[in-house]
């Protein structure tokens, strides 16, 4: 398999790892990114928080993951509630640092359920992640 095959990007970062990387690893990335352009640029970066990432899904029946792109790329695994909400508490303290009107903080998606990125309420977290949300920014 070519580098740039695995290099799908999720939110700016290039998943090299195939089948799977882990959420931390994911997170550590997007962050250094954000610190990286901020320098160069000089201007705020609203971050980005995803709770996960899986568009396996959207595979044909019949084919195989094999990491050859959309949506045959890495999956993001070990991605819980509790890592969500310290990913939401750095990101947090990221926009914190900007004025007022600068501090914004996006999260993927609600219900992104083909992607594996999503907050609506299900079987397995019931509302967690919404909690993690809730937790961090409303205290």
């Amino acid at each position: 398999m070519s580098q740039s095959s695995r290099e799908a990007g999720i939110h700016h970062v290039h998943l090299r790892d195939f089948p799977a990387v882990d959420y931390l690893t994911v997170r550590d990335a997007y962050f250094k990114l954000c610190e990286e352009h901020f320098r160069k640029l000089g201007i705020p970066h609203f971050p980005n928080v995803m709770m996960g990432w899986d568009p396996t899904p959207r595979l044909r029946p019949d084919q195989k993951h094999t990491g050859k792109g959309y949506p045959d790329t890495p999956v993001v695994t070990g991605n819980t509630p509790a890592r969500f909400r310290d990913a939401l508490a750095e990101a947090k303290a990221r926009a914190a640092k900007f004025p007022p009107t600068q501090r914004v903080v996006t999260i993927y998606a609600w219900n992104e359920w083909s992607e594996g990125g999503y907050l609506e309420p299900g079987e397995e977290n019931k509302f967690a992640y919404l909690e993690a949300i809730q937790e961090v920014f409303m205290g």
